[in-house]
């Protein structure tokens, strides 16, 4: 059963940020690895979830929410363009930790962000019915988001549900031979 919006999205949160606690308490490089591989998954899903199901959301409900938003989309395409990069590198690459925690340094300041200042505004200005009707749909869009990174497509809700329908499956095929962790969802 899907909580709300706002619940749903700081699990997908806590998910990316214990998977890195996981990546940085192992020196297994094949766990490394599929640890790698799921945060790119998880990632790339929770950014289309937020661009579709959310900032919508914010735009309609929160006066400065069309401000919000944009610089919401600068932050996830930075994190998108550089998570691609990190995308093609295996963990022992030469470049890959720096890499790996610049993204999650990225990721971590739109977290504190969003559940420090955007989540409880986004709270006070919209219904608790709203809010729980919109989980269940920021959960249905998980199974039809992109699993990697795309930071050419368009962010904005209808284009990038077209992008999705065309990426998502070529995405799904990629992962057919990468392993992952579980993540507990």
């Amino acid at each position: 059963m899907a909580k709300d919006i706002i619940a749903e999205c700081i699990d997908d949160q806590s998910i990316i940020l214990k998977l890195k606690e996981r990546f940085e308490n192992t020196n297994d490089e094949g766990e490394r690895q599929k640890i790698h591989n799921t945060i790119v998954r998880e990632m790339s899903i929770h950014i289309y979830c937020k661009e579709v199901n959310l900032y919508p959301l914010f735009e309609k409900h929160l006066p400065d929410g069309k401000s919000i938003c944009e610089k919401c989309r600068q932050g996830n395409l930075e994190i998108k363009k550089e998570l691609a990069k990190l995308d093609g590198m295996k963990v022992s690459d030469d470049g890959y930790i720096t890499l790996f925690h610049k993204i999650m340094d990225l990721f971590k300041s739109q977290v504190d962000e969003s559940q420090g200042k955007v989540f409880p505004k986004f709270k006070e200005a919209i219904t608790p019915d709203i809010i729980k009707e919109e989980g269940a749909k920021y959960v249905s869009s998980r199974s039809l988001a992109p699993t990697h990174p795309h930071p050419d497509a368009p962010s904005k809700p209808m284009k990038e549900t077209v992008a999705a329908i065309v990426t998502a499956p070529v995405d799904k095929a990629r992962d057919i031979p990468r392993e992952f962790v579980d993540t507990g969802r």
